[in-house]
């Protein structure tokens, strides 16, 4: 062996790894992610619920300028449609879709399309959390996307900007001017889940969101 290639053999050795030191890194890196893992995917949950959260306020929003930029009312309205995983001819079940409309005379004419929540982000259905879901419910005269024609509950906002359930007699107040947006089959609210309440005020129908 000349004495380059004697050099160039030790040089290799010095920079092989055994079978144990790439076992060991390998379970370090492995401890690392497991460690790490639950943190990023309550990241990826809560940048979910935030960015679903400003879409409906965003919505809420634009349909109150509507309102006063046509000087006539826009109804908002929220859909119970069947769960993410079920098709769209089963039974109504989940709180997750918004849409907005003008109305004109006895018209409601689309203003918006129809806006899915992103799975599983849905309105809670507990009242004491969506104070709006204590609004008569109605049925939708028209198809909804392909969900045929659910069951929503909707606030309509005035040509002063102001916002009044659509149906029923009862005026908005703080018992039903809020609807919170939670993960579904995430544990309650009162057990410490994430969460995102819209807060309407019905005197201005500016939107604000809570979140803890």
């Amino acid at each position: 062996m000349s004495g380059t290639d004697g050099v160039f053999m030790r040089d290799r050795r010095a920079c092989a790894f055994s079978l144990v030191e790439l076992l060991t890194v390998m379970a370090i890196v492995a401890l690392l992610a497991a460690l790490t893992l639950p943190g990023m995917i309550g990241t990826l949950r809560a940048s979910k619920l935030g960015s679903e959260s400003l879409a409906v306020s965003d919505l809420l929003g634009y349909a109150r300028q509507m309102a006063i930029s046509r000087n006539l009312p826009v109804e908002v309205r929220f859909f119970q449609l069947p769960d993410f995983n079920e098709s769209p001819s089963a039974s109504p079940k989940v709180w997750r879709a918004v849409q907005a409309y003008v109305i004109d005379g006895a018209s409601a004419n689309p203003l918006t399309r129809p806006r899915y929540l992103s799975s599983p982000v849905i309105f809670s259905s507990d009242t004491t959390q969506s104070g709006m879901l204590t609004m008569t419910s109605q049925t939708s005269p028209v198809r909804v996307g392909g969900y045929g024609n659910p069951p929503f509950v909707a606030l309509r906002f005035k040509p002063d900007g102001s916002a009044i359930p659509a149906s029923g007699n009862d005026p908005l107040s703080r018992n039903n001017s809020f609807l919170t947006l939670v993960m579904e089959g995430d544990r309650s609210v009162a057990q410490g889940a994430n969460f995102a309440t819209l807060q309407i005020d019905p005197l201005t129908g500016r939107v604000q969101i809570f979140r803890p």
